[in-house]
């Protein structure tokens, strides 16, 4: 049988007014003065490569045009040399044709196919030229796009397309230099790939063909609009990833959710988490030392420390830390929950006279689990060193602490992009991988109270106002385990100031037997001022560029409640303590107890 039709078949031949242009780059980059998609500006696809693929025979193209009977108008390009080549295992390639929504198949079904690396991205004009595919009578160039499931065992030619361009007669369909695989029934005496592989069979949406950018927004926006410009090796690993995303993509044409999901995987979010965390670290650390100091100013010890004098006015003290948290999930990041824990020990100076100077260092490890589609999982194991004092001026109090970090950060980014079940023996689109994310960071916290002390009887309360600052460089890194999705993450630099309103109270209540009972409470409010964006920058590794997502920024107000009672007798005390965070998306609880005797 003569095939009379180029790549789309049934197609009739249309004359074009104009002289050939040339070459398909000039073409591609002059068509509404856009710019060559990724697949144009590299070879994305070797004739002689498929999946399970060996290569049976090389033919000249010229041959396989005139076995087609296509010799005025060359399917593949004269003068190149096409192979002949076979497939141990299924794969995904793409079909265009013109859509009719009476008949979705119809067209779909046909002999010429294209690998899918070098179809994503372009604009409709770049792959009908690229193709060489032509144009319809009374038919704009709409051609749309499904994709076919080439069964293991499928016999082809594979080769450039050619150009068709006659300047004498006026008939221009394309410049054509793209790779196809031609599966008709020349090749081995029977047409090979049934009408049933022909899946998902997509109108074209009138702009480009194979892209994530312009369907979704927000973050995945982002992340897609820079996977269209990926130049992608035909059946690499980063060709299966994407390929997953296509067929998510053509299987909801009118439902975005799917296919945001799914590029969402690939978004470092849940790296926007470690400032938040690294932050809440410093903040025990500095009501540690706050607490240190309001100490010595109250008829009893901080319950939570344990004290030894080793020279007059002069103290050695330990703490441990602890608490578990909770962050609800937002548009931009995924929430998590986090365990810290650690200890917390110094030496200072608390004198008669209200001065109270120290200093202190601990190691907090905070472990989390971030609530997205795999569970990803990480690790802060954070070491502090600060310096804490406080002054008592006739009525006014004065305290400042000053605390530097250094965190060691692992991540377990978990990748989950589900399969689309196109029920295919020997095909799936699943994705499961785990990048693992290794980094460090440097920070600086700090606050300053300015407060008074009021005391009535056996109350005592201590009214305070305001502002905490701190600062984290987390430092850039690239990921590993994930193959060509393992993603390059710039570092990132965030500040935020904050006010700071609260009190602090105690009471004495009574002595039962050998203990005096009191209770010990604090409420605190902070607020936002200035803080940085969140936002993250970064890259698939080893591919140019990049892109920008949106995390959280630091909760605008925060709640710190906290309340203690307490058992004090000559030889030590017992206690029981709870203390709280709370603001729009974090909660934080800590429940903490024990006894403490005194040598």
């Amino acid at each position: 049988m003569k095939h009379k039709s180029r790549r789309a078949e049934p197609r009739q031949k249309r004359r074009h007014a104009g002289a050939c242009r040339a070459g398909a780059l000039a073409l591609a980059a002059g068509l509404l003065g856009t710019t060559p998609a990724a697949a144009l500006l590299c070879s994305t696809a070797n004739p002689t490569v498929v999946p399970g693929g060996s290569v049976l025979n090389s033919i000249p193209s010229d041959l396989i045009n005139s076995i087609l009977g296509l010799t005025a108008t060359p399917p593949f390009l004269p003068g190149s040399t096409s192979y002949t080549v076979t497939n141990s295992q299924p794969f995904i390639g793409a079909r265009t044709f013109v859509y009719n929504p009476n008949d979705p198949h119809g067209g779909a079904v046909g002999s010429y196919i294209l690998p899918l690396a070098q179809l994503r991205g372009l604009t409709r004009q770049q792959y009908l030229d690229f193709w060489a595919l032509p144009n319809l009578p009374g038919v704009t160039r709409n051609n749309a796009i499904a994709l076919v499931i080439i069964p293991a065992g499928t016999q082809f030619w594979s080769g450039p397309t050619g150009p068709i361009t006659d300047p004498s007669t006026g008939l221009f369909w394309g410049n054509g230099g793209g790779l196809q695989y031609y599966v008709g029934k020349q090749v081995i005496g029977k047409f090979q790939v049934p009408q049933t592989n022909y899946i998902l069979p997509t109108p074209d949406n009138g702009g480009p063909v194979l892209v994530y950018g312009p369907r979704v927004s927000a973050n995945a926006g982002a992340i897609g609009a820079y996977l269209d410009q990926r130049c992608v090796a035909a059946y690499s690993d980063l060709d299966q990833v994407l390929t997953s995303l296509d067929v998510l993509n053509l299987a909801n044409p009118s439902n975005a959710a799917p296919l945001a999901s799914a590029i969402n995987q690939l978004s470092p979010d849940r790296y926007g988490a470690l400032p938040l965390i690294i932050g809440h670290q410093q903040t025990l650390v500095l009501d540690a030392f706050g607490g240190r100091i309001d100490a010595t100013r109250w008829p009893y010890e901080d319950p939570q420390v344990q004290r030894y004098a080793i020279a007059p006015d002069v103290v050695a003290w330990g703490r441990v830390l602890g608490d578990f948290g909770n962050r609800s999930g937002t548009s931009t990041m995924p929430g998590y929950r986090t365990t810290t824990g650690g200890g917390l020990g110094g030496i200072g100076y608390e004198g008669s006279n209200g001065v109270v100077f120290g200093i202190g260092a601990g190691v907090l490890s905070s472990n989390t689990a971030w609530r997205d589609i795999g569970s990803s999982t990480g690790n802060v194991a954070t070491g502090m060193f600060g310096a804490y004092g406080g002054a008592t001026l006739g009525y006014v109090l004065i305290d400042g602490a000053v605390a530097g970090s250094y965190s060691a950060i692992n991540v377990n980014r978990q990748i989950v992009i589900p399969d689309a079940g196109l029920g295919f023996p020997g095909i799936s689109t699943a994705i499961s991988r785990v990048a693992n994310g290794t980094a460090e960071a440097f920070g600086v916290a700090s606050r300053l109270d300015f407060g008074t002390k009021l005391q009535l009887n056996q109350f005592v309360v201590k009214p305070f106002a305001g502002l905490s600052y701190g600062w984290l460089d987390r430092h850039g890194f690239s990921e590993t385990n994930a193959g060509s999705i393992d993603l390059a993450v710039e570092n990132q630099i965030s500040n935020g100031l904050r006010s700071r309103l609260g009190a602090v109270a105690a009471y004495d209540l009574f002595a039962a037997g050998p203990l005096s009972w009191a209770l010990q409470s604090n409420l605190v409010w902070t607020h936002r001022l200035a803080a940085s964006s969140g936002n993250l920058a970064a890259g698939l590794v080893g591919q140019p560029g990049g892109f920008v997502i949106q995390t959280i920024a630091e909760d605008r107000d925060s709640l710190q409640p906290g309340l203690a009672v307490i058992g004090r007798g000559a030889g030590g005390h017992v206690f029981a303590r709870y203390d709280g965070e709370f603001s729009q998306d974090f909660s934080a609880h800590t429940v903490t107890g024990g006894v403490v005797l005194k040598f």
